[in-house]
Parts: structure tokens; sequence; C-alpha cells
């Protein structure tokens, strides 16, 4: 069974929105490590210099998985698009990380599941043709 799954994704600041979708400004386009075990999305300090994200003021407290703890900065106004599904969220922003993960909220905001033996996301059930949101 595979431990590690990574998807295609594309990547740009909400402030070139307009450009992107029309196709004026292409996206940083990057292979991203998917995680159900982290719950945010986090950023190399690289990706997100060179999307230009603005930083919120507070920094975020954050808790590895060795139980280490680190104050990081947010980057806001991510743009992120996986299999056709596109949010727009957050990322906190590690200095020394070398690719992008995407934690389980974002994940679960785009309709996907892991699967680990296939090494793939899948859509929620009943999702399969498009994103769509559940409410209440």
């Amino acid at each position: 069974m595979s431990r590690e799954v990574w998807v295609e994704a594309e990547l740009w600041n909400l402030r070139d929105d307009v450009e992107v979708e029309s196709g004026a400004k292409p996206p940083l386009r990057l292979r991203c490590k998917v995680d159900n075990g982290s719950s945010h999305t986090v950023l190399p300090q690289s990706v997100a210099d060179q999307l230009g994200l603005p930083r919120r003021l507070r920094p975020m407290e954050v808790t590895y998985a060795d139980l280490r703890k680190a104050t990081l900065q947010v980057g806001k106004g991510l743009c992120l698009r996986i299999q056709g599904r596109d949010i727009t969220t957050y990322g906190v922003i590690e200095p020394n990380r070398t690719s992008v993960l995407v934690g389980s909220l974002n994940l679960e905001d785009l309709g996907f599941n892991i699967d680990l033996e296939h090494g793939t996301l899948v859509p929620y059930p009943g999702t399969e043709a498009g994103q769509c949101a559940v409410l209440e």
C-alpha cells in the first residue's frame, strides 16, 4: 500500500485570479504531496514568495507530527486547483520546506478523499461530475 500520494496542482495569488482564469497569466503548476494527517496546506517560502502572497499580521502556532512546535507565517489569498476543482484558501509558510503539502481541510473543501491503496485522490460519492457544496 502506498504511503504517499502526489498530485499535479495549479496555484496562484487571488490578486491574479482574473488573469489566470482568462488565460492571460499561467498559474504555477507543481507536483504536491497530499496528506490527510496534516490539517493545513503548507507552502515552501520560495513558493509563497513566487506567488507574491501577502502575509497575515498574526502568525500561526503549529505542532508537527513529532510534537515540535513552531510559529510560522501565513500567506493569504492562495488559489489552489486540483483535477479541475478549485478553492481560495491560505497556506502556512515553512521556510525549509521544498514541496507543497495539501492538508486535509483543503482536501475536504475540494471534495476529495485519499485512496492510499492506489495512491490517488477520489471524489466524494455523488461529486464525480464536479465540485459541489454540502449544506445542511
